[in-house]
């Protein structure tokens, strides 16, 4: 029922999937462009439309609420607290490695608001549990998501950067002007 509905107000809203979901596997799931609290209801349709196993990363204080709680955790979301380093990298590479299938899906601008580079906690995890990036746009313009190929990360930000920035070329967020550059703060370092 709840996959008919789903499938059901992505239709009445216009919105279109122009790829397949992956297969069950091992993944970062990356999003892009992230500019709006919309962007979570169209992947929420998506991920109950398309019966999509996914875990997702989210704001600590969401996460207490009495109803809002709940759904967050079971939607898939795990509670982070952006105040204090937990090691939230090494707690995902764990998570991953204990798993047989995990899709975790990030969407590395970190916020809904301009930001001059994403966060590369996405990096990080994909790079130490050795799980290629999927990447996944939102094209508000369009009305359209859309699965990229998995992508094994090679190890040079910059060639990988090269990828995700092709990949989201001409991409539109619900509010475009908040959308910052496909860049990580220094893609020249090594992780």
């Amino acid at each position: 029922m709840g996959q008919w509905l789903a499938k059901w107000a992505l239709r009445l809203t216009g919105w279109t999937l122009t790829a397949e979901p992956p297969r069950q596997g091992k993944y970062v799931m990356v999003v892009a462009p992230h500019t709006s609290n919309w962007d979570f209801v169209v992947l929420y349709l998506f991920k109950v439309a398309f019966a999509i196993e996914a875990t997702w990363m989210g704001k600590h204080t969401l996460f207490n609420k009495p109803i809002l709680g709940k759904f967050m955790y079971a939607s898939g979301g795990v509670p982070i607290d952006r105040r204090q380093n937990h090691n939230v990298v090494s707690q995902m590479v764990d998570r991953f490695e204990s798993a047989t299938n995990l899709t975790l899906v990030l969407a590395p601008e970190g916020r809904r608001r301009y930001m001059s580079h994403w966060r590369s906690g996405f990096y990080q995890i994909a790079i130490n549990a050795k799980v290629p990036l999927l990447p996944l746009f939102l094209d508000y313009r369009l009305k359209q998501a859309g699965f990229g190929k998995p992508y094994q990360l090679t190890g040079n930000p910059s060639t990988d950067m090269d990828y995700l920035r092709k990949f989201f070329e001409k991409k539109y967020g619900k509010r475009n002007q908040h959308a910052g550059p496909i860049q990580l703060k220094d893609e020249s370092q090594s992780n």
